[in-house]
């Protein structure tokens, strides 16, 4: 859902490749709170649990709930009770949450949701892939687009008038000069402990081998239109990037500053309509302490009361909603 809010409503990219998964990452400090949000979710007769204990059915839609922050107790790495028998790496979720956008969907009341930027999302996917090989080729589909089409996605001014370098070492090339852009944009985006993982996994992934996993994994679908050494050329350009804004940056002991883009809804100007954007709130209702958008910014305050939720992948039906916004509503980025 991230990947089609940012590309798709933001800048006119259409993603190649639909789904019928919604994946959610939900911070919260205890396995307490969140059995109450499966439970809300439950108790709404529209969500079925699975065999999985973050997974959940509705209707025809597999919707995984994957908690971070406190639950994890900093180790990057959850596991379910009572058992604790299956386990899953939260790596990367703490920075996509941090360097996450803002949506407004409502103003009255007032609702805003965070949504990874292509960065987080990129991180997380390159994560994804590497600990769930080989049942997870979509998250390497998912990353070549976002290399593909991240010069375009709002960043060819910034190419040509503050990494210009780049551009001119790329002979001009706007693909590959946003690819690199992404790499140190990665790299600005990880913290010290997920950089030097995702490190590892892009550099074994282009040193000499009998099989390129992930470059395979990137053209093994009919709807990325690549050949191999193209996009070896292009996993390159992503590491070089990677490699120069994460040794530029040094040794940090604490996480940046994310710098927030506002996005709200606002009413239909006869333009991209005919969508129903679907956003899962917490099972408490509240939304007391999220603010409102002003010209003036403020800190993002959470609601202590309720669980705060960012969002990937593709949009669902109405069927499944706990707050919806129709179609008759268009993007505009607030700065």
């Amino acid at each position: 859902m991230a990947r089609d809010i940012v590309l798709e409503f933001c800048h006119a990219i259409r993603a190649a490749r639909g789904t019928r998964d919604l994946d959610i990452g939900v911070e919260v400090a205890g396995w307490e709170k969140f059995q109450r949000l499966s439970e809300g979710l439950l108790t709404t007769g529209k969500f079925n649990p699975t065999r999985e204990p973050q997974a959940f059915q509705a209707g025809a839609f597999r919707v995984d709930i994957v908690p971070f922050g406190g639950i994890s107790k900093g180790e990057g790495r959850i596991s379910w009770p009572p058992e604790h028998e299956v386990s899953m790496s939260t790596m990367g979720f703490e920075e996509a949450y941090e360097s996450a956008m803002i949506l407004r969907l409502s103003e009255q009341p007032v609702l805003d949701v965070k949504v990874p930027t292509i960065p987080g999302l990129a991180l997380m996917k390159i994560i994804s892939w590497r600990n769930r090989y080989p049942e997870r080729p979509k998250d390497a589909e998912d990353l070549l687009f976002l290399m593909d089409h991240y010069a375009e996605a709002g960043n060819e001014e910034r190419l040509y008038e503050k990494e210009d370098e780049i551009l001119q070492t790329e002979d001009f090339d706007l693909t590959m000069a946003g690819i690199r852009l992404l790499g140190r944009d990665l790299a600005a985006t990880a913290n010290d402990k997920t950089g030097a993982a995702v490190a590892s996994i892009l550099k074994n992934e282009i040193g000499d081998q009998d099989q390129y996993r992930l470059v395979t994994d990137m053209i093994k679908s009919a709807r990325i239109f690549d050949e191999f050494n193209g996009t070896l050329e292009k996993l390159k350009r992503l590491v070089r990037g990677f490699n120069e804004g994460f040794h530029k940056k040094g040794i940090r002991t604490t996480q940046p500053k994310p710098r927030n883009s506002f996005l709200e809804i606002c009413p239909r100007k006869g333009i991209r309509h005919g969508y129903h954007l679907v956003f899962l709130i917490s099972p408490l209702g509240s939304n007391q302490g999220i603010r409102p958008f002003k010209k003036k910014r403020k800190k993002w305050s959470e609601d202590t009361r309720g669980i705060t939720l960012f969002l990937q992948n593709r949009f669902l039906s109405t069927a499944f909603c706990l707050t919806v916004m129709r179609r008759n509503a268009i993007f505009r980025r607030m700065e």
